[in-house]
């Protein structure tokens, strides 16, 4: 049996964590397998980093820490 010349499939959109920011970008595919557009949107990133560089930390730290959801009741 002859190997199959198509290349492997990836998934589209697939999913990546941008590690300095910490958030998820979506990243769309051509036909080639290039990726064709993101969301964010590439535009969006910069100006998350420049957000970040300008001050971000200090808006970290002034939002409240998350709380935990207390556990549902179980029913009767």
């Amino acid at each position: 049996m002859a190997p199959d010349p198509r290349p492997m499939a990836q998934p589209n959109p697939s999913m990546r964590i941008d590690p300095s920011l910490g958030i998820v970008v979506m990243e769309f595919r051509d036909r080639s397998g290039a990726i064709a557009a993101t969301l964010p949107t590439q535009r969006e990133l910069d100006a998350y980093r420049s957000a970040q560089r300008r001050g971000g930390a200090e808006h970290r730290a002034a939002q409240p820490s998350p709380q935990p959801t207390p556990p549902m009741a179980e029913p009767a």
